[in-house]
This record gives structure tokens, sequence and C-alpha cells, in this order.
């Protein structure tokens, strides 16, 4: 494989291409209300059916909640979710920006979210950043082996295989593990700009 032909670049330019569109495709994906709906039902059924979960001890909340499909949350982070209007599609974004996120109360004494404290706003942006570069950067090393793959068995024979594979393999899922904390920060921002707060009574 002494040069990279038009065919090898063309090859390149569209792995790229694919990159970025599963970057953004994944976004849509986040932020979608078309949870699992079974999960939904069972929340609704076991917790807030009949308003059980304001009866139940803090421990059996949060035991309650990993027993239909949840990441574990502080019984506090429940209540709050349960409280704010339309709560059942708002759990799985809150378990992917847990992270980041905090409770506070506003100027009108309303319970809400925000960043945690150790989270700047500059601090955000270099998360952010490195998040995006190490997804790119990984996801480029995973793939071009692939792409010429062909020529790599041609000139150096099938046992190559037993280099690319895992090379790929490991470069991919740290890929998929950039990107996904990619977009559990970008989940914290869309909460936070859209102001989840308690449902105040009428």
């Amino acid at each position: 494989m002494e040069h990279i032909g038009l065919e090898g670049i063309l090859k390149i330019i569209g792995f790229v291409i694919s990159l970025i569109t599963l970057f953004y495709k994944f976004k849509e994906m986040n932020f979608s209300s078309k949870s699992n709906i079974r999960e939904e039902y069972d929340i609704a059924e076991k917790l807030f059916a009949d308003d059980k979960w304001q009866h139940m001890h803090d421990y059996q909340l949060e035991i309650g909640y990993i027993a239909i499909g949840g990441k574990p949350l502080q019984a506090s982070e429940i209540r709050f979710i349960l409280k704010l209007q339309n709560p059942l599609s708002k759990f799985k974004l809150f378990e992917k920006a847990e992270k980041y996120l905090t409770q506070a109360i506003n100027e009108n004494g309303v319970h809400t979210l925000q960043f945690k404290n150790e989270f700047s706003s500059k601090k955000l942006k270099s998360i952010d950043r490195w998040n995006c570069f190490w997804y790119f950067t990984t996801a480029i090393s995973s793939g071009i082996p692939l792409i010429f793959l062909g020529d790599i068995i041609r000139e150096w024979g099938l046992s190559t295989l037993w280099v690319i594979i895992p090379w790929s393999t490991s470069f991919a899922y740290i890929a998929c593990s950039y990107l996904k904390e990619h977009w559990n920060l970008s989940t914290a921002e869309y909460i936070v700009e859209r102001s989840w707060r308690e449902k105040q009574p009428t």
C-alpha cells in the first residue's frame, strides 16, 4: 500500500461524513420523547398512580425505581421529577444528565435544576470540546484500518486481522463512550435551558 489513490480518498471522505451524520443523529435519538413505553407504564402504575410515591420511604422509592428499570437515583431526585409537568417522559433524560445537575431553589422559591458548582461555563465548554475531539479522533482511528482492509490483507496477509480487529473494536468502544458523554452534557444543557421546575399547585 504505497500510496492512497482517489478511491481511498473518497472512502475516507465518506467515512468522515458518516461519523458526522451519526454525531447529529444521536442527538435526535437522545432527545426523542418516544422512550421505552413499558418503563413509562411501570412508573405510572407502580409509583405515580394514586400518588403512591408520596407515601413511600426514601429507600423504598429508590429501590422501587431501580426495580422497574431505572438507574440509581436519589429519592429527592425521583420526587422532584414526579412533581414536574409530564414527568414520565423526563426520567430517561435526567438519568443521562444527572452527573452534571443538582437541585436548587430559584428566586420564586420554586425547586428547579441547575449545573453543579464544579461545572462552570468555561469548564463545560472545555469538556464538550474534548469529548468531540476524542470522538472523531478515536472513531477515525477505528475505521481507517477497516477502510483499507483489503489492501492491508493483500500486502501483509490474513494474520493482520489479529491486530486490526482488537484495534478497531477498542477504538470504536472509546469513540462511543465519548459520543455518549457529549450527549449527556447536551442533555443537561437542554434541561437547564428549559428550566425544569416543580409544578405549582393551582
